[in-house]
């Protein structure tokens, strides 16, 4: 395992045709210790997957830092980090 450590992290996608683009993730800070277990909630749509497919390497970072035990790394998909994602299992959560 490995200590992960994000500084002002944000992804930002153009607009199309003049139109304002959109920011998906906005100046996240988040560090991670070494062995320690982190979970990201929130509703749909707020930056939880971007977050993670930019710490995984699979979405390019817009400005901001990441770093896996003190090396910074951007646009890398070969550190050996991966992710999972979980469907609601609460029946409140639960859309029909």
């Amino acid at each position: 395992m490995a200590a992960v450590r994000i500084e002002n992290l944000v992804k930002s996608y153009p607009g199309e045709k003049g139109r304002p683009g959109k920011t998906a993730v906005d100046h996240v800070n988040i560090e991670i210790r070494h062995r320690e277990f982190m979970v990201l909630v929130g509703p749909s749509g707020c930056g939880k997957s971007t977050t993670l497919r930019m710490i995984a390497g699979l979405e390019d970072i817009s400005s901001g830092a990441i770093y896996i035990d003190d090396r910074i790394v951007r646009g890398e998909s070969k550190l050996g980090l991966g992710f999972a994602t979980q469907e609601p299992t609460h029946p409140s959560q639960k859309q029909s």
